[in-house]
């Protein structure tokens, strides 16, 4: 199938069944060094990272962080180490950890997993899924994975860009994990993002 009608098809099937953007370990690094992904860092972006990293100031300061899916770091850069006793960012791209490696110090650690794969030495207080959750074929079995790494009163942070899968993922999890905050934020461009801080029933 061309790509024309692969995302014909993929629009059209994508209103009614879940499609996650499914990509091999080696697509994730080549995208990373082609700098597909730089813009993350642009003011474009800094909304929803900024209400992130405020959830996370809040319900996690002097507290352990998991980031899954971190790419080269974005979301540690805005917190600057300031708001967290230990932060451990995970990515599957083994090119963007090493890129996120450069900001690692004594609380700070860039692990290269598979959140499907990862198992922590330790228990996290904030769990966050920043703009990678439709990217797993099954996100629920992942959040319920991720649940038993959460100490007793910890939180999920999840942000998710507004579109048909990212709607569809929200009403997956819904049924799983209680709602503590919720906001919506969208940009100059238009592009609009949901943040929900969640906690397993």
């Amino acid at each position: 199938m061309n790509t024309v009608w692969s995302r014909i098809w993929r629009r059209l099937v994508g209103r009614f069944t879940y499609l996650p953007y499914v990509y091999a370990r080696k697509e994730w690094d080549r995208q990373y060094m082609a700098s597909r992904w730089d813009f993350l860092g642009g003011i474009e972006e800094l909304a929803h990272h900024s209400i992130i990293a405020g959830y996370v100031r809040r319900l996690g300061s002097g507290k352990c962080i998991l980031d899954v899916g971190c790419g080269t770091g974005t979301l540690q850069e805005i917190l600057r180490g300031d708001s967290y006793q230990h932060y451990t960012g995970i990515d599957i791209s083994a090119e963007a950890v090493q890129r996120a490696s450069a900001r690692q110090d004594a609380r700070t650690f860039f692990v290269c997993s598979d959140v499907t794969e990862f198992t922590p030495d330790r228990a996290f207080d904030v769990i966050v899924f920043n703009e990678c959750l439709y990217y797993l074929r099954d996100p629920v079995m992942v959040l319920k994975k991720c649940a038993a790494f959460i100490n007793k009163g910890g939180v999920f942070i999840i942000s998710m860009y507004a579109e048909t899968q990212t709607r569809l993922v929200w009403n997956m999890i819904a049924a799983e994990f209680g709602i503590y905050d919720e906001t919506h934020v969208t940009n100059r461009a238009g592009t609009s993002w949901t943040i929900k801080v969640m906690r397993p029933h």
